[in-house]
């Protein structure tokens, strides 16, 4: 922004000035960077840790002479965040790429012993309520909002392929595995903070099997979400934020996404549905099996 208020935009197709601009923006975010990793290596605050891992990249942190990123780990988020699934993930994925095993299923184990599953993309949506968004002319905030946007849909994803094998048939014959999925499954649904969580945790269910009343209020509990999520609808003036009235709506909705996480916000809105868990569970159940069958037949299902 310095650069364009000393030269303009660089008008004419000026490669020059556009060398310089672009310079200037690749040095802003280096510095960026390096500040951002400095805030999550000199304190235990697990938001700037994980934004920390995610802008630097989840494959670089585990790479040598990676620069500043090498100051972060998978491990130290854990130690920051025991009880927090999503850093064990990391830490087992990476060490299943190292072909270390034993490291894998201590960081598996240590996920199932966990309170909660936060990946922290909300505090993203948190800034959309900030003294930094809200104030602005309508042009700017919208721009700013779309940009944030955009910031979190691109933060990535753990791999929880690991948990499903870790809770596979095979590994289900060892003692104590049954109990020990179960309890990841309960935690992934009943304190995860996104609908991913509730999806991977019905899996993992189904792959424990029987017939207990906690694993079947479980399954309940999941299918619910996952009904209550296929019921969000955003209307097209909200996708694109083309008016103040939207645009407000967007951000009341993400402050409150920000304080109860995805999974929170459903059921909270399940909750004021007036529709039963194990309605909204039976409910996502017949639309699967449609769905399933219409597949087998090769038609689409409807929207």
């Amino acid at each position: 922004m310095a650069e364009r208020r000393t030269k303009g935009h660089c008008g004419d197709d000026d490669a020059a000035c556009k060398f310089a601009a672009d310079q200037a923006a690749s040095n802003a975010v280096v510095q960026s960077v390096r500040d951002l990793v400095r805030l999550a290596t000199n304190t235990s605050d697990a938001d700037a840790y994980a934004l920390a891992v995610y802008r630097c990249g989840v494959r670089a942190i585990a790479e040598p002479d990676s620069g500043d990123r090498a100051l972060l780990s998978f491990a130290q988020w854990a130690r920051i965040e025991p009880g927090n699934v999503i850093p064990w993930l990391y830490l087992a994925n990476d060490a299943e790429q190292r072909h270390d095993q034993s490291t894998s299923e201590a960081a598996l184990y240590r996920a199932a012993r966990s309170q909660y599953s936060d990946p922290h993309w909300d505090q993203i949506l948190e800034l959309l309520s900030s003294d930094a968004v809200v104030g602005h002319p309508p042009a700017i905030e919208r721009s700013l909002v779309v940009t944030l946007i955009g910031i979190r849909a691109a933060l990535p994803l753990a791999n929880q392929a690991n948990l499903l094998r870790h809770c596979s048939a095979d590994a289900l014959r060892e003692p104590n595995r049954a109990q020990t999925c179960g309890d990841l499954a309960a935690t992934l649904i009943q304190h995860g903070h996104t609908a991913i969580d509730a999806a991977v945790g019905v899996a993992i269910v189904r792959k424990v099997g029987g017939t207990s009343p906690r694993l079947a209020a479980l399954q309940d509990e999941g299918d619910a979400l996952r009904w209550q999520m296929s019921q969000v609808q955003t209307s097209a003036e909200d996708m694109h934020l083309l008016s103040c009235d939207s645009l407000r709506r967007f951000r009341g909705e993400s402050a409150e996404r920000a304080q109860y996480g995805e999974a929170g916000q459903l059921r909270r809105a399940l909750a004021a549905s007036g529709v039963t868990t194990q309605q909204a569970a039976e409910r996502w159940r017949v639309a699967n099996r449609e769905r399933m069958r219409l597949q087998d037949k090769g038609t689409s299902p409807p929207n």
